[in-house]
């Protein structure tokens, strides 16, 4: 086995290898294996062209057949190569490929007439060669071994630019070049230029010079070519490698056996040079090519690594944040609900005694226009000199003026309760449930783990419920019917009074309207301290149970709030138990992936 396909088999076990390790945590990861199997295959399957270039008549065809060590290649004594051709290791045999895509197996008969055969074809003397692409040669010889393809191409400086576009896409296409420079005359300006222009940025570190025809020179004008040559070419190329050798005496001395002659003709000193350009530049090539793509897989999957990696760190962050504002949030709102509940329990006893005081006042107003006026003793005494039952209508009548005037007068009172008590309450529920719904918005912000999809479902349930605690925490105008009702049991104390009045208008001698009086005021102070303590006592059970209810309303907001974040906070609990573990083997992936992608830097 040579030294060159040793090389390629411990490169490609290495890169098999890499690329094994770095497939199966693609696998983990669940990219797609596609890539990584092309790139596996390719790995075994793979040609470096070496294309042999240099200026009409510069010698290649010589140089190629004295590597093979017959004649192969038809000779260049003019301008005639007008197809690129192919040589590879193997039997011998060759076809033409067209550009049409037919191709066309060439019969080559034995010896040396294998170049006449090839020049009928790449000639550019054969009228069909513009209709060829290439012809592909093989033959046995030991260059053009595990995959190297020796390119044997017109000359640089053909008269036919179609032809030396041949040559210019061949370079492009090349992984290697040998350039072809005659020491009468190196280095022309348009060898710089093709240099320059075409070789210099495709195989520049890849390239290697042989001036050929030496023996056409003498000793000292091959030195000084030489010392020229590497002093321009190193104005081209970075640490030019240059050969001199004798193509033609080396041809002739391989046909005649004569090793003596092949090693003066300077190209024994040249194959091993180029056995080690090729075996080099081979493993370089294709080791290099394919760590290349394997690199490039490996980057990818290391970007999205760190994507997915981001991506959950933020998931993370973003659900944490969440939960802990959406906390702050209720904590916030209950700290400002229990500053509102003391300010509405302020507010309602406020209002109680401003209605207390209101119903002090309804009553004095209508015991002095029904029950202490004047006119009303006048009217009490006149009609119980009549009768007892004239008297009992007349005390009637005032105490029914009297309760009528103050339950109008109450019932405005109790109205104006009921609106600011219902006013404070809608305003604070109205408040919550806004608060409520701001938290809610912060844990369903962007939620699309199961953690806040859980959360979003209780939320739902626990928000319904709160709201259909709150539809109960609406006053009743009933409550103001019930509370007015009690100036019914005054106005039967006062009828029970009328009874005592009947007594001592018909008991007592003279004027008759200051015992009157005196009996009605004291009746009067009676009923204004019942009516005090029902009106007192209605108030408060008012306020105390539109209180409660609103305490208990707000209570089962924020407890089903809580019991929301709880519910949240043990789901993404197990979430982001999912998440670390989830984390730790693109983790691990990751850093498989870095060291061998290190393996193969």
């Amino acid at each position: 086995m040579s030294a060159t396909a040793e090389a390629l088999n411990r490169g490609r076990a290495e890169l098999h290898q890499r690329c094994g390790a770095l497939q199966r945590l693609a696998k983990q990861l669940g990219q797609p294996l596609a890539p990584w199997q092309v790139v596996t295959q390719s790995i075994d399957a793979v040609e470096v062209r070496v294309v042999v270039v240099g200026e009409v008549n510069r010698g290649k065809s010589t140089f190629l057949n004295a590597l093979m060590g017959r004649k192969i290649f038809p000779p260049r004594a003019t301008v005639c190569t007008a197809v690129l051709t192919e040589l590879r290791d193997g039997p011998t045999t060759a076809e033409a490929l067209h550009r049409d895509g037919r191709r066309v197996p060439l019969v080559l008969p034995s010896g040396d007439e294998i170049s006449t055969a090839l020049q009928a074809v790449v000639s550019a003397k054969n009228p069909d060669a513009n209709r060829l692409e290439r012809v592909r040669l093989t033959f046995p010889n030991r260059f053009a071994r595990d995959g190297v393809v020796l390119v044997d191409t017109p000359g640089v400086n053909d008269p036919e630019l179609w032809r030396e576009e041949i040559t210019r896409a061949a370079v492009r296409q090349a992984d290697a070049a040998i350039f072809l420079i005659d020491p009468q005359t190196p280095l022309r300006l348009t060898e710089r230029i093709f240099l320059q222009e075409t070789v210099h940025h495709r195989v520049e570190d890849r390239l290697l010079f042989v001036v050929t025809k030496v023996d056409q020179v003498s000793a000292s004008d091959l030195a000084d070519a030489m010392e020229r040559l590497h002093t321009e070419l190193g104005a081209v190329v970075r640490r030019p490698r240059i050969l001199a050798v004798s193509s033609k005496k080396a041809l002739e001395a391989r046909v005649a056996g004569d090793e003596h002659a092949l090693r003066q003709s300077g190209f024994m000193a040249c194959e091993r040079t180029l056995d080690t350009f090729l075996c080099d530049e081979r493993v370089a090539l294709e080791l290099t090519a394919r760590r290349g793509a394997i690199r490039e897989l490996a980057r990818g999957m290391l970007q999205e690594l760190s994507i997915r990696i981001g991506a959950i760190q933020s998931q993370d962050r973003s659900l944490r944040e969440r939960v802990a504002q959406a906390q702050r949030q209720l904590d916030a709102e209950k700290a400002r609900l229990e500053q509102e509940r003391r300010r509405r329990y302020a507010a309602t006893a406020s209002l109680k005694s401003d209605l207390l005081s209101r119903a002090g006042s309804a009553w004095a107003d209508a015991e002095r226009s029904h029950l202490l006026s004047e006119s009303a003793t006048s009217e009490v005494v006149q009609a119980y000199r009549l009768g007892s039952s004239s008297g009992r209508d007349a005390v009637r009548d005032r105490l029914g003026r009297a309760r009528r005037d103050a339950e109008r007068e109450i019932y405005s009172g109790f109205q104006h309760l009921v609106k600011r008590v219902s006013f404070e309450s809608k305003a604070e529920l109205g408040q919550l449930e806004d608060a409520l719904s701001t938290i809610e918005e912060t844990l369903s912000a962007g939620a699309a783990n199961s953690a806040l999809k859980i959360a979003s479902m209780a939320w739902d349930a626990s928000r319904d419920a709160f709201r259909a605690a709150g539809q109960t925490s609406r006053l009743d105008h009933a409550l103001i019917g019930g509370a007015v009702g009690l100036l019914a049991g005054v106005v039967g104390l006062l009828v029970g009074v009328a009874g005592l009045l009947a007594a001592v208008v018909g008991g007592v001698g003279g004027d008759p309207s200051p015992a009157v009086r005196s009996a009605l005021r004291s009746a009067s102070e009676q009923g204004r301290m019942l009516f005090r303590s029902d009106v007192d006592k209605q108030a408060q059970s008012l306020v105390d149970k539109e209180n409660a209810q609103v305490d208990l309303t707000i209570r089962e907001g924020l407890d089903a709030a809580q019991r929301t974040l709880a519910a949240l906070e043990r789901s993404a609990a197990s979430d982001r138990a999912t998440l670390e573990r989830e984390l730790a083997q693109l983790m691990r992936i990751q850093q498989a992936a870095r060291a061998e992608l290190e393996l193969l830097s």
